[in-house]
Parts: C-alpha cells; sequence; structure tokens
C-alpha cells in the first residue's frame, strides 16, 4: 500500500465528509432527545438505556469527584466544596458565634453571590462566571445584574461595576415582590401595598354590589391582597387603620374614598358569625397570626439556612420564646419576627 501526503482536494473532501459525519452523530443525538421525552420512550425504547448511559456519562464528567488534600484523596461533596473554599478562590461572609458562610444562594432563576468586598474576590467572581459559560454555554448576563455593597463607598462601588459589566444596585430594593433592606416601621415603605389594594378597589364596580357581594369580596379579596408583606413584617398601626378603612368605606359606601354611615361598628363586623358578626378577621391578628408561623418554623426547621443565621447573627435572649405560653408568644415573637427580614 503506498503512502502518501493528500493533495489540497483530497484534503477538503476529506474535511467536508468529516462535517458531515459529525452533523449526522449530532443529528442521532437530538433524534434520541426528542425520542427520550415522548412518552413511550420510558416504556421500552431501545435507546433509551442508551440516552440514559449519554447522560449520566456526561454529568460524571463535568463533576468533581474529589481533591487531593494533604496526601489524602477526599470525596465527600461537603469536604471538597469547604477546601475550594478555604484555597481563597472566592471568599464568603463568615457569620458570627461560629455561624455558616454563606457564599452563594441559587435559585431557579436567580443567582445571589455574596462574599467578602474586595476588588480581588470581585475579579475572580467574574472570571468564574466566565469559566462557567466556556464549560456550560450558558452566558451571564451582566446587563440584569446588579452589585450591592454594605458599608462601602458609592465610587468605589461605581468602579468596580464598570470593571465587571454589571449595574450599580442600591438599598433599599425589590426582590420578589418585597423590600429588601428598607425600614418596614416606616409607613412610606408600605404605600405599594395601599395602592395596591386602591387600584383594585377603582376597578370594581361596587356600586352595582350588594352588600353581601362586597362582604364576598372583602373577605376572599381584599383581605389576601397584604397577606405576602404582613406574613414578613410587622405592620405599623397606621397601616393597620388605613387598609381597615378601606374595607370600611367599600363595604358600607362601595368605594375606598367615599364615606358613608356605618351601621354597625367595626369591632362587631370583625367578630365571627356565631358571635354576631359578619365573619371579616381583623388584619391586626393575621398579622400577629402570620408572624408566630416564623416561631414555629424556627423551633422545627433547625437545619435551615437561614434559622442558622439568624441563631448566630442575634443572641439568643434576643430571640427566645416559650411555645407552652399562648399569652407570652405574641409579645416577644413580635419583636422576633419584625426585623427578620431587614
Amino acid at each position: 500500500m503506498e503512502e502518501r501526503d493528500l493533495e489540497e482536494e483530497e484534503i477538503w473532501v476529506w474535511e467536508e465528509s468529516k462535517k458531515e459525519l459529525d452533523q449526522l452523530h449530532w443529528f442521532n443525538h437530538r433524534d434520541l432527545i426528542q425520542k427520550f421525552r415522548v412518552r413511550w420512550a420510558s416504556k421500552g425504547d431501545e435507546n433509551s438505556a442508551y440516552f440514559h448511559r449519554f447522560i449520566n456519562g456526561r454529568k460524571a464528567s463535568n463533576a468533581i469527584p474529589g481533591l487531593m488534600i494533604d496526601g489524602s484523596w477526599v470525596a465527600k461533596p461537603p469536604l471538597v466544596k469547604r477546601e475550594a473554599t478555604d484555597l481563597g478562590v472566592f471568599e464568603g461572609i463568615h457569620l458570627p458565634n461560629g455561624g455558616p458562610t454563606l457564599s452563594h444562594l441559587f435559585y431557579a432563576d436567580d443567582a445571589l453571590i455574596i462574599g467578602r468586598w474586595s476588588k480581588d474576590n470581585l475579579k475572580m467572581t467574574s472570571r468564574l462566571l466566565r469559566i462557567f459559560y466556556l464549560c456550560s454555554g450558558l452566558k451571564i448576563n451582566l446587563h440584569k445584574s446588579h452589585l450591592f455593597g454594605m458599608g462601602v463607598n458609592g465610587e468605589v462601588i461605581h468602579s468596580l461595576g464598570r470593571v465587571i459589566g454589571c449595574k450599580i444596585g442600591d438599598f433599599p430594593f425589590e426582590y420578589l415582590g418585597i423590600k429588601v433592606g428598607a425600614n418596614m416601621n416606616r409607613v412610606a415603605h408600605w404605600r405599594p401595598v395601599l395602592e395596591t389594594i386602591q387600584n383594585r378597589l377603582a376597578s370594581w364596580k361596587a356600586k352595582t354590589l350588594s352588600i353581601g357581594g362586597r362582604l364576598t369580596l372583602i373577605k376572599s379579596v381584599l383581605s389576601n391582597l397584604p397577606i405576602y408583606y404582613l406574613s414578613l413584617y410587622k405592620a405599623p398601626k397606621k397601616v393597620i387603620d388605613k387598609m381597615e378603612s378601606f374595607m370600611r368605606n367599600f363595604l358600607w359606601a362601595g368605594s375606598s374614598d367615599t364615606k358613608k354611615l356605618h351601621w354597625v361598628s367595626w369591632e362587631v363586623v370583625t367578630m365571627s358569625r356565631d358571635e354576631g358578626g359578619l365573619g371579616i378577621s381583623k388584619l391586626g391578628d393575621v398579622n400577629t397570626a402570620l408572624l408566630l408561623k416564623w416561631a414555629w418554623r424556627f423551633k422545627t426547621q433547625c437545619d435551615s439556612l437561614w434559622r442558622k443565621a439568624k441563631k448566630n447573627v442575634c443572641s439568643i435572649a434576643h430571640i427566645a420564646y416559650t411555645l407552652a405560653s399562648p399569652i407570652s408568644i405574641p409579645m416577644r415573637m413580635t419583636t422576633f419576627n419584625k426585623n427578620v427580614w431587614r
């Protein structure tokens, strides 16, 4: 058999054939993926076993099975993670009193990266995100990302933000519908909740409804609009009074702004039906009941991250409570919960 170098035309044919073969190989994999998504593929398709081996092999190749630490092989994921952190690749925030280290919080659509403020730390974060993009093909959209600094000069934040290429965020900001870093003891920070209730009332043709229809809307809609905020913050008394005044005016006048004669006192209206009332819940009592759920979660969710963070940041005397005493719970847990998200 004669051995010789390929001519230019033969090299071109070889490269084109290789491209076609790679394309056919990709079409085959895409066909397997599409078949796997079909319901009958899980019931005995001959290619599903190969597909599983392909996916599992890819996961295994991208995973870090272990690290060589001080001459010994460590394969446990928590130890591998801790060693990678100790190498100084990225430095998170160490909570006091022996608490956990916060470095990241990953969700389905969001990623929060928490770390010590330093130029090297931010540069390393940017490099890690770049490596993640090169390995996975998932590019980080820096135009939708924000950089926040706590106790850091504003000029420093803007300068490092320009280096990374992301926007600059300020406290307080809104995340998942709540105010982060805001003093919720101020009535002004509850204005979005009050405006939501007013806008909902304005969209209803309440004057065409009977009192029974208005009562149904109050119990099913209006009382539930501020639930999310009331489950996280202790509402000021002025805010509770304002929201209940919307409900009173809507019940008797059909509008949140119009005032008419109230034929029954609000104290009687908020009683249960067995006691002669209409069964509308007092928002102050609802607020206290929702905050007390955090006491139960603090008692039962011992391994949750928020519980560990709260326990180590705050003193034990500050978060002490007794579930056996129903009278002392609201007093103590109100102090505990009103600043949980601050």
